[in-house]
């Protein structure tokens, strides 16, 4: 390759980027197949658009272009990218950008006819289906190792919580598929697998309830299902020697680009193969091993190894993006300690880090509230500021913090307590004992009011004789046009809907809280009306996973605690309904990020901050040891110009001494 070749056909602005030389390596590399091992804030997302904006400038045409990645929030991530380096808007809006679901979705959705295949992406929402699958083997006459199955008891939350995880391991590797053995499944072949021989029989039976027996399409698909079942597809049929249909996949493919590819499984890999079989298409995938955080649905960094070369005989380049330039030194060094792997930093960036010390919960949001008025006040843009939670339920005493402070933020990958079922459900019963539903207005708050009630007290609505076919949710669209507009409907959907159909363990408490609730106001009511509905009950019924269960908990607990500082319950719900009000009416624009740490990969901003950095919360004690350390390198190294960690004062994160900070 001449010097001449080299020479980069996009030049992004002056103003917008500089390109390092490794970048510049990367972007102009004739090479078809080229694999990058990058380090954190060494700006992999902006370097894969800086291909891809090499590869247009050249000709490549955006509709002969794909790429994929793990999340919408990566494919947002990538958007921007595009955008920073200078690619006009339109020309962004015409890529094709989008996670390995929604793109094995489009491809089966034209497979099977434009069906609408409908949605489960809860545990809540399995879970009965898990069950069913328990009664289909229990039923079965003809099971020759009646032994090795272990049945749970009726109800067993952990248990479905258990298989659901198994599953979602064992699709994402096609361990089955993979490993089928010849014949019959046997206790045997389980073991070989190091599964329990129950999981996998619950497996077989529970895709074939997913199936349904329709010819074309299965009855529900679970998250990760689309990609599941499109590479389960593509391996039978290549097994039986049928050609793939080719509706749904690029006509044209010059393009293909796979960011975060440190997160790629078994099935979402089998799909790229098959885009990558038998064309001429320049491929570049992206990741980074430490950033591994989904290694439960079998995210493996093998990936980005010798699986390419193997699988497609094509030779990859495998070039190097170690340097950092989202960070400094300052924060270089203890990300490395961490990991125990060097970090470069260039750029001459100054990032600052502080480690805060807290007692408690009221002490932590104290802390991080200084902090976010002190950015704001030297001029810093809110947008730039990020706080990241390791659970959900950290989130309340932020939220109203903000709120009271008349900061605008967007919350990334958790929903604001006051939407959160057991919270709505709360609200939903003290809006209809005080016949206040001004914050309750809103169809999508309706909408999930009306679900948190379906959820909790196994709420459904009558058959329509109009329309025997009619889903549940369709009957829901049904009841909600009723409520639109006059929220004041409420009372009768509780009576007619829930009460007259709940099981009396539920409507006892239902009517116990609502009694609490008509009596004379004081301080103590809103504890009393708690204890009466007995939410942690609804919530053992209702809930699979045991984090799940202790978030709720948690935010019930949060919702008591603000309630103290309140001298009776109507000025306690009053809050909440101004506070509903104000959170729905405030800009977006300047707002600050309250996210999950999981949902800000790819991103970055020049403000981080991680509070309740406490032993057991984080890392959650309840969490895969490898997944939490990446989780926490993810969090940290998300950071520009500064850092705040805030950690607990008697019980601080082992993570925090790790990287030598504590």
């Amino acid at each position: 390759m001449s010097a001449a070749e080299r020479v980069p056909h996009f030049v992004p602005s002056a103003d917008l980027l500089l390109p390092t030389d490794e970048q510049r390596a990367i972007q102009t590399s004739t090479a078809p197949t080229l694999l990058v091992e990058a380090r954190a804030g060494a700006a992999k997302t902006t370097t894969l658009a800086l291909r891809l904006a090499e590869a247009w400038s050249r000709g490549a045409l955006a509709t002969d272009c794909l790429v994929l990645t793990y999340t919408e929030a990566a494919c947002e991530a990538f958007r921007n990218a595009l955008a920073a380096v200078g690619v006009p808007p339109a020309a962004v809006q015409d890529f094709r950008i989008t996670t390995f679901d929604a793109f094995a979705a489009s491809v089966l959705s034209r497979l099977e006819g434009g069906a609408r295949v409908p949605q489960r992406p809860g545990a809540e929402e399995l879970r009965s289906v898990v069950w069913q699958a328990v009664q289909v083997i229990s039923d079965q006459q003809d099971e020759r190792w009646p032994d090795a199955l272990e049945y749970p008891s009726q109800g067993d939350a952990a248990f479905v919580a258990e298989f659901l995880d198994n599953m979602a391991w064992l699709k994402g590797t096609l361990k089955l598929q993979r490993d089928a053995p010849e014949g019959r499944l046997t206790p045997d072949d389980a073991a070989e697998m190091g599964q329990r021989y129950m999981t996998l029989r619950l497996l077989q039976a529970y895709e074939r309830l997913r199936a349904g027996g329709h010819p074309d399409h299965p009855v529900f698909r679970g998250p990760a299902d689309a990609t599941y079942d499109l590479a389960r597809l593509l391996l039978q049929q290549r097994d039986d020697g049928i050609d793939v249909p080719t509706e749904g996949w690029p006509a044209r493919l010059r393009v293909l680009l796979v960011d975060e590819m440190h997160d790629m499984n078994e099935a979402m890999f089998t799909i790229l193969l098959h885009l990558l079989g038998g064309r001429s298409t320049f491929f570049t995938g992206v990741g980074d091993a430490d950033q591994v955080i989904h290694a439960a649905a079998g995210a493996d960094a093998a990936f980005m190894k010798g699986r390419i070369e193997q699988d497609t005989r094509r030779t990859p380049l495998v070039l190097p993006l170690k340097a950092s330039f989202r960070f400094g030194a300052a924060l270089a060094r203890p990300a490395s300690q961490f990991i125990g792997k060097p970090l470069e930093t260039g750029g001459g960036l100054v990032t600052q880090v502080s480690v805060t010390p807290y007692g408690d919960e009221d002490a932590c949001c104290d802390l991080v509230l200084a902090a976010v008025r002190a950015g704001r006040k030297k001029g810093g843009k809110s947008a730039t500021l990020a706080v990241l939670l390791r659970h959900e339920h950290q989130s309340i005493a932020i939220e109203n913090a903000l709120i009271q402070a008349g900061i605008p933020y967007r919350a990334l990958g958790l929903e604001s307590y006051l939407l959160r079922p057991e919270v709505l459900m709360v609200r939903g019963l003290l809006a209809i004992v005080g016949r206040d539903f001004a914050s309750l207005a809103g169809r999508d708050t309706l909408q999930r009011l009306v679900q948190a009630f379906m959820l909790f007290c196994g709420t459904r609505f009558d058959e329509d004789p109009e329309r025997p076919d009619a889903t549940q949710d369709q009957l829901m669209s049904d009841a909600l046009r009723d409520f639109a507009g006059n929220a004041e409907n409420l009372p009768m959907f509780l009576e007619n809907h829930v009460l007259r159909k709940a099981e009396p363990a539920a409507a006892r408490r239902l009517r116990a809280a609502m009694s609490v609730g008509t009596e004379t106001d004081g301080p103590q009511r809103f504890t009393r009306f708690l204890e009466a509905l007995d939410m942690p009950w609804f919530i053992a019924q209702a809930l699979v996973r045991p984090d799940r269960r202790a978030g709720a908990v948690r935010n019930l607990t949060g919702l008591r605690a603000l309630a103290s500082h309140y001298p009776d319950t109507q000025t306690f719900f009053g809050h909440l309904n101004d506070t509903a009000i104000r959170q729905k009416g405030m800009k977006r624009s300047g707002a600050i990020t309250l996210a999950m740490a999981a949902a800000v990969k790819g991103l970055e901003y020049h403000q981080v901050l991680v509070p309740f950095l406490e032993q057991g919360e984080f890392p959650y004690q309840e969490g895969s040891p490898t997944d939490e350390a990446n989780l926490f390198y993810v969090a940290v190294t998300r950071a520009r110009q500064a850092l705040h960690l805030y950690v607990h004062a008697g019980r601080p994160s082992e993570f925090v001494g790790r990287a030598g900070l504590f």
